[in-house]
């Protein structure tokens, strides 16, 4: 758990923030951020970004990117949320 003094809340806050704006720009960042995270909040996030209704390509992109990064490193749970989205080119 945070201590109420961390940065890892107050970013975990943002998160949810961005996510429940839904603004793409944000929401981009957001996953490209999470890239090399090893918190175990970032599955959550991502899942949170991936349950928005409309992605944008650039987000679509981003999530398989950053998922597929992860399923290569042998994460499950990325290898099987990979599946619920689309192929889409880079924009």
């Amino acid at each position: 758990m945070y201590s109420r003094f961390s940065p890892l809340l107050a970013a975990d806050r943002l998160a949810r923030q961005v996510i429940q704006r839904g603004d793409s720009d944000g929401l981009v960042s957001m996953v490209q951020g999470y890239k090399d995270s090893t918190q175990p909040e970032r599955i959550e996030r991502i899942k949170g970004a991936i349950a928005i209704k409309a992605k944008s390509q650039k987000l679509i992109y981003w999530l398989r990117r950053i998922l597929s990064d992860w399923a290569y490193n042998g994460d499950k749970e990325a290898e099987r949320l990979l599946g619920q989205l689309p192929v889409v080119d880079s924009e």
